[in-house]
Order: structure tokens, then C-alpha cells, then sequence
């Protein structure tokens, strides 16, 4: 699990009951600020999950407040994401609104998620 930017892995660290990194951990961890989490997931060739891991050190030690833009740039122009540009800054809200248009369709390379595993 990728976390840029984020204390996920060292705040639930600090909890006596925690076992291990998780999404459905990582997901509730999200949760307690706020309930609007979207889970985007998509289908890549081994080719292209190598990339984007290659990648994810770089993402990983991102600054606080630059969440979004290290996972965009941790996907950009790999696969599905092959329109996506990297950037210096954007939020995670507008790297949703990048990736919802490859989301949703019959034949399309993801799908969006709501936490209860509703589509969004």
C-alpha cells in the first residue's frame, strides 16, 4: 500500500490492536476525516504495475499537502492513465475528477468505488 504524503502507516503503527497495512484498514483510517472516499481501481498489465511501482518511492516520500500530485505523477502516462500529464501540485479531488472519465463504461480500464463498494 502507497500512502504520499501520508501518516497512515506510522499513526496506525502506534496502536497496540493494529496488525497490518490493509486497504479496508486504510480506507477506515481515511474515513475519520471525512465519509466521501472514492476508491479508484484499475486493471494494468504486469508491464504497467511495474511502472508505476518503479515509481512509488519517489511518491512515497512526498511533502504533506502534495498527496495528489505524487500519485498522479506515479501514474501519468502508464497504461489507462496514458492522457494524464505529471504535475507539480493538484489535489486529490482534481486527480479524481482526471481519472473518473476512465471509470463508469462497459469496456472501461477501472471502476470508482464509494467504501460500502457501491459504484460512485
Amino acid at each position: 500500500l502507497s500512502d504520499p504524503a501520508g501518516s497512515y502507516k506510522n499513526v496506525r503503527a502506534k496502536s497496540p490492536d493494529w496488525r497490518r497495512v490493509s486497504l479496508a484498514d486504510y480506507v477506515a483510517y481515511q474515513m475519520d476525516d471525512g465519509l466521501r472516499i472514492q476508491i479508484y481501481r484499475f486493471t494494468l498489465s504486469d508491464q504497467q504495475f511495474s511502472a508505476v511501482v518503479a515509481r512509488l518511492p519517489e511518491a512515497d516520500s512526498a511533502m504533506p499537502l502534495f498527496c495528489g500530485a505524487a500519485v498522479q505523477n506515479a501514474i501519468a502516462g502508464i497504461g489507462p492513465f496514458k492522457s494524464i500529464e505529471a504535475t507539480w501540485w493538484t489535489s486529490p479531488a482534481e486527480l479524481g475528477r482526471r481519472l473518473a472519465p476512465l471509470t463508469g463504461a462497459a469496456h472501461a480500464a477501472g471502476v470508482c468505488l464509494w467504501p460500502d463498494g457501491l459504484p460512485c
